[in-house]
C-alpha cells in the first residue's frame, strides 16, 4: 500500500500543481490547433452563411415585435408570423448544411 501510494505521489509530483499548464495542454494551443479537422473554405462558407441566416432572422424576430408594439398585430397574429418564420429558418438551416457540407 505504500507501494501504491508512493508510485501516485511521484506521478502528482511529475505533473506538477493542480490546474498548471504544460506545453502539452489544449489550452495552451490556438483554438485552430486543437480542432480534430482543421476548418475548410466549405466550412468557413457554412458558418458564415449560417451566421446571416441568423442575423436575418434577429431582423425579423424584431420586426415583428416592433409590429406587435404598435398595436399593428394581435398577440396571436404575431406569434402565428413567428412561427412561419422560425419554420422558414430552420428549412433554410437545412438548405444550407446541405449545400456546403453536403448530406441530407
Amino acid at each position: 500500500m505504500d507501494r501504491a501510494h508512493s508510485v501516485r505521489d511521484a506521478r502528482k509530483a511529475q505533473a506538477g500543481p493542480a490546474g498548471a499548464c504544460t506545453p502539452n495542454r489544449a489550452l495552451d494551443r490556438p483554438l485552430e490547433a486543437t480542432q480534430v479537422n482543421n476548418p475548410t473554405d466549405r466550412h468557413d462558407a457554412y458558418h458564415q452563411a449560417m451566421r446571416d441566416a441568423d442575423e436575418a432572422l434577429d431582423d425579423a424576430l424584431a420586426a415583428i415585435r416592433a409590429e406587435q408594439d404598435e398595436h399593428r398585430l394581435s398577440p396571436a397574429e404575431a406569434a402565428a408570423e413567428r412561427c412561419e418564420l422560425l419554420e422558414r429558418h430552420l428549412e433554410e438551416c437545412r438548405r444550407l448544411r446541405r449545400e456546403h457540407l453536403g448530406g441530407s
